[in-house]
């Protein structure tokens, strides 16, 4: 028997990856200028490490 499983995961990570900008915009706009979004999240963890 073989059985299929639902990816309920996959949706809700591409609707945040894909508005998570717009969301804070318009739900916390005081948070959403706070974050600058120029920096990929590599490169702010990256430059966290350097300042340890």
């Amino acid at each position: 028997m073989n059985q299929t499983t639902a990816n309920y995961d996959e949706p809700w990570k591409e609707a945040l990856s894909e508005y998570f900008e717009a969301f804070l915009h318009f739900f916390f706009p005081e948070v959403h200028q706070l974050i600058s979004y120029q920096l990929s999240v590599i490169s702010y963890q990256l430059r966290v490490i350097s300042y340890q």
